[in-house]
């Protein structure tokens, strides 16, 4: 705060009181139009996930709370575990997949053993006589 009053003190015996007003004016306009185009810019230009991830950490981890920080970092480390837990039980599912389509075809392909039973014996009728 107190570089703040050095300049503005500098500014007010160097500029004058009538132009200081028109100055503050003048650079207040040039410095929200430069982040306006700057913004534009960014929007323009797509940058890759890679990239832009990083950025958006850095300004995050300058512009917010530490416990805000840490209870993202919490969540993003859930979420990591919880993706991982569904890709290992994917993983095992396509195994069990496997195995089950690998018996089937072994049983398919079988050599298949027909076995002949014999029709059961006729047992003669009571009262039926031999001819």
């Amino acid at each position: 705060m107190g570089e703040i009053t050095v300049i503005l003190l500098l500014a007010l015996i160097f500029i004058g009181p009538a132009k200081l007003p028109d100055l503050a004016t003048r650079l207040g306009k040039l410095i929200r139009e430069f982040r306006k185009a700057t913004s534009d810019i960014k929007k323009q230009i797509p940058l890759h996930e890679s990239i832009r991830k990083p950025f958006e950490e850095l300004r995050d981890a300058v512009t917010l709370h530490p416990d805000e920080l840490k209870r993202r970092d919490q969540i993003k480390k859930s979420l990591e575990e919880l993706a991982e837990t569904q890709r290992r039980a994917a993983a095992q599912a396509t195994e069990a997949a496997a195995v089950v389509v690998a018996e089937t075809a072994s049983v398919a392909t079988a050599p298949r053993l027909e076995t002949t039973t014999a029709p059961p014996p006729v047992e003669p009728q009571a009262g039926a006589t031999k001819t």
